[in-house]
């Protein structure tokens, strides 16, 4: 038996079949996705293709929904919106076990959850006071946070840096003041205290 179709163009193509328990089965080699394919034969039938099935590639131009790694943003991108789960009750988990797909949570106004990661180490010392500069602490690039306590009968002139001076300093503390270090800096601290001082200074690093 013999099928006909339109092709693309309008064109009737003759396709051959075989008979398959009833049922007539046309071959026909799809070569590419030029134009579409009508058929004329009704009701159920089966499509043998010999030959290859076109693939779709999935480009990065503008109107592709694939993207190239770094590539800058244009207006009129077309991409796959990523979408976020309203989640009230953060205390409620939307995930089943580990290395399952889950949504991400937000909240009312669309914001993301997060949470940020404990401290495990909070170290303390002891610095002597003195009329001349000395490191209050030094640089460390695993602090997450610092307080300095001035145990100290005198002012202390604190600074974020090397070498600190009554004229050049970052804070001003007086007897029995404290001050946190933003969190952030893991630069070097100095300190030096008005003249003839009595005490330390209390440091505690969290790393």
């Amino acid at each position: 038996m013999s099928l006909i179709v339109l092709d693309g163009s309008g064109v009737a193509q003759t396709l051959k079949s075989t008979l398959d328990t009833g049922e007539h089965v046309p071959h026909h080699k799809v070569d590419s996705v030029a134009g579409n394919v009508s058929a004329i034969q009704s009701g159920a039938w089966n499509v043998g293709v010999t030959g290859t099935l076109p693939a779709i590639t999935p480009g990065t131009g503008a109107t592709n929904l694939g993207k190239a790694e770094d590539a800058a943003h244009t207006t009129g991108d077309v991409g796959v919106m990523v979408f976020g789960v309203r989640n009230d009750n953060v205390a409620a988990t939307l995930t089943g076990t580990d290395g399952d797909y889950t949504p991400i949570a937000v909240d009312s106004k669309g914001r993301v959850f997060s949470t940020t990661g404990g401290n495990a180490t909070a170290g303390l010392s002891n610095v002597a006071s003195s009329a001349s500069s000395v490191t209050i602490l030094a640089a460390n690039a695993a602090r997450k946070g610092a307080i300095v306590y001035n145990d100290v009968d005198k002012y202390l002139y604190l600074k974020f840096g090397a070498t600190a001076s009554t004229t050049s300093f970052t804070v001003k503390m007086g007897p029995g003041d404290y001050y946190e270090v933003p969190f952030g800096y893991t630069g070097i601290l100095d300190g030096i205290w008005e003249a003839s001082p009595t005490g330390s200074a209390r440091v505690t690093e969290i790393t």
